[in-house]
């Protein structure tokens, strides 16, 4: 698993504010040995220094102590800060009576996380560090910073340890003579036993049939499925980078996600769509590992489902949904069409959150294949899928190539009840004929329609085509395609928002990821175009293709975009009509454009790519299309998606 060694500071990064709480420690006035408390504390946690007077050249140990009322805790999520002028880094204790995962990637910085599980419940000391001193006044820099704690292993209460540690000196001298780096691996090595290892393992093929909690794909759940989550959760290991290699094969982003476990909602997921490793995933997995049965670990994952599903073929008289007819798809049957499946002016699709519809190749009427789905203006198709269990779209064949069928069109401007809704969903190797073919179209499609959460990969022609309308796309993975990933055109007026482009290495397109060709007809900062938060990754050749080829003969707005790989930003083919100082154009900007691709964490990346800003990248907030966020926080693209076939092939 590849470690993500470009660590800066959380307050540099300004993205562990929440979990900074407090103020930085007062200057002691000297270095001198205390016996007793060293100043007043404001929360149950004490840092017991094993040597407060220790010169410089000598080893000292920081033990963190919690005595919260009401009993012992079973869980703690939090660091320890220091001046790394003071202190260097040796090691943590090593104890086989239960696991602390401990970054110390930032120690060199003055950071330390961990997180600390017993199922029996921690002792009040329940991590001890070593150091060493490099500075005599090492103590004043010492503080506690909290992120969760927990007690109980059925009510799971928080406990808050927030606030100032108190500061004392060890009765005795603690020396860890053993003190050393832990990681994953010599966890395991520590923790497993021959014994705890059987032959009863029943791997999951790529991912089949995998179950919640099954972090290792392994079969089974255990120690290595919940220090996996642990070592992911406090930015040892990486969530998606590295994580799919031949040394060992994981599933952080969905077997791992469990907690929270919301009737109604998928494991994982809070209300607001969130989802993030932590603590609680950690507990609910290392609790199941130890006999208690927790909601959601031990679940099948609705999206791995077998590949012995039943496969039916559509008939040639269900091709065609007519007014007043609903055709229902579901998730426990493989469908197969052998021409286009046709919603009119008053018909409805419905497909089930993971349903996989595959449409086979076949003669080419003009530039589109002979199946694919239309659904006319006035009819309506409903496809939301999940973040664990999406809806499939694509080729019937094998071995499929881009544009092996005809892809998406949906036609707006009609009369339907109910807008149509794709989330969720993902569009494979559409296009039909010729590179004009794109994979998803959007003709005069309204507002009032839900496209978010969609991937199109390895489309023929354009991945996506937005003609006329005012729908507004959100969270859209543009990933292989052989024309430009998008292409704007008419009189388009959505708000569009978090769009990624990952372009082949030979597309087709040399006008760029973006294609921009707006009508005249709108020119009001009420009705212009606006793009927000991009991220487009180029495919290194040509050198001088733009990422965005604009013809705005009327209003557009383009901000917060990060651009990678290709020979420019944007190109405005009518510079002069869209200066954002003329008045014909309300705002044209590319308000962060480098072509550094060591700014995202994995750009170029085609298995498992990695789009968020690295460490250190200096990408405010706003600016491309994935936020940072903490360590162990899910990015929205991660779970639902896929990547490349094999290497550079779509």
């Amino acid at each position: 698993m590849t470690r993500f060694s470009n660590v800066i500071s959380w307050a540099a990064r300004g993205l562990f504010a929440s979990v900074l709480l407090g103020a930085c420690a007062d200057s002691l006035p000297t270095a001198a040995p205390f016996t007793t408390e060293r100043r007043p504390a404001s929360a149950p946690v004490t840092l017991v220094v094993s040597d407060s007077g220790a010169a410089a050249g000598t080893h000292i140990t920081v033990a963190i102590r919690a005595t919260p009322s009401g009993g012992a805790l079973h869980a703690v999520e939090g660091g320890l800060e220091y001046d790394p002028a003071t202190l260097r880094y040796i090691g943590q204790s090593v104890s086989d009576a239960y696991p602390v995962a401990v970054n110390p990637d930032a120690a060199g910085l003055g950071e330390i996380r961990f997180l600390a599980f017993s199922p029996q419940g921690l002792p009040a000391e329940f991590v001890t560090l070593s150091f060493a001193v490099q500075r005599a006044d090492y103590a004043s820099g010492l503080e506690y910073r909290h992120r969760h704690a927990v007690r109980g292993r059925t009510s799971r209460e928080p406990v808050e340890l927030g606030g100032r540690a108190a500061l004392v000196q060890a009765e005795s001298r603690l020396v860890v003579s053993a003190a050393r780096v832990l990681s994953f691996d010599d966890w395991s090595a520590l923790l497993v036993k021959a014994s705890d290892v059987s032959d009863e393992r029943t791997p999951s093929a790529d991912g089949f049939d995998a179950r919640y909690g099954d972090v290792t794909l392994d079969g089974r759940i255990d120690l290595l499925d919940y220090l996996a989550v642990a070592f992911a959760a406090v930015g040892t290991d990486e969530l998606i980078l590295g994580t799919d290699g031949t040394a060992r094969k994981v599933d952080l982003v969905t077997a791992g996600n469990v907690a929270p476990a919301i009737a109604g909602l998928a494991c994982g997921v809070d209300p607001k769509g969130h989802r993030e490793l932590s603590l609680y995933d950690y507990l609910a997995i290392a609790f199941e590992a130890t006999g208690f049965d927790e909601p959601c670990v031990g679940d099948r994952i609705p999206g791995r489902r077998s590949t012995a599903l039943p496969r039916v073929t559509v008939r040639a008289s269900d091709l065609l949904v007519k007014a007043g007819v609903t055709r229902r798809f579901s998730a426990d049957t493989i469908y197969r069409f052998e021409g286009v499946l046709r919603v009119e002016d008053g018909g409805k699709a419905m497909i089930a959150a993971g349903a996989r519809l595959e449409f086979a190749e076949g003669p080419k009427h003009g530039f589109r294949a002979s199946s694919g789905l239309l659904v006319k203006s006035g009819g309506t198709i409903f496809a939301a899928g999940t973040v664990a269990a999406p809806i499939v779209l694509t080729c019937a064949e094998t071995e499929p190539q881009p544009g092996c069928w005809g892809g998406v069109d949906i036609e707006g401007s009609g009369s339907a009840i109910l807008a149509s809704v794709l989330e969720f969903v993902r569009v494979e190797y559409p296009g039909g004929q010729g590179s004009d073919g794109a994979g998803l179209r959007l003709i005069s499609v309204g507002r009032r329609a839900v496209v978010q959460r969609v991937q199109v990969h390895g489309a023929s022609g354009a991945g996506l085509e937005l003609r006329g309308g005012d729908v507004g796309l959100r969270e859209i993975l543009l990933t292989g395609n052989a024309g430009s990933a998008l292409s704007i055109s008419g009189d388009q007026r959505g708000a569009h928002s978090r769009i990624i482009v990952q372009a082949p290495r030979h597309a087709a397109s040399v006008q760029g990821g973006i294609v921009i060709d707006t009508d005249a007809a709108q020119s009001s900062s009420q009705s212009a175009l606006r793009l927000e938060r991009l991220t487009l990754v180029g495919n290194l050749a040509p050198r001088g293709t733009p990422a965005m080829w604009v013809t705005a003969r009327a209003a557009v707005q383009i901000t917060g975009v990060v651009v990678t790989g290709y020979g420019s930003a944007v190109q405005w083919s009518e510079a002069t009509a869209c200066a954002a100082t003329a008045s014909t154009c309300v705002a044209s900007q590319v308000a962060h454009v480098e072509a550094a691709a060591h700014w995202l964490r994995g750009a170029f990346e085609t298995q498992l790519p990695d789009w968020r800003p690295a460490a250190g990248a200096p990408v405010e907030a706003g600016q491309g299309a994935a936020d940072a966020g903490l360590d162990g926080v899910v990015p929205w693209f991660a779970g639902w998606t896929r990547g490349f076939r094999v290497g550079e092939t779509p």
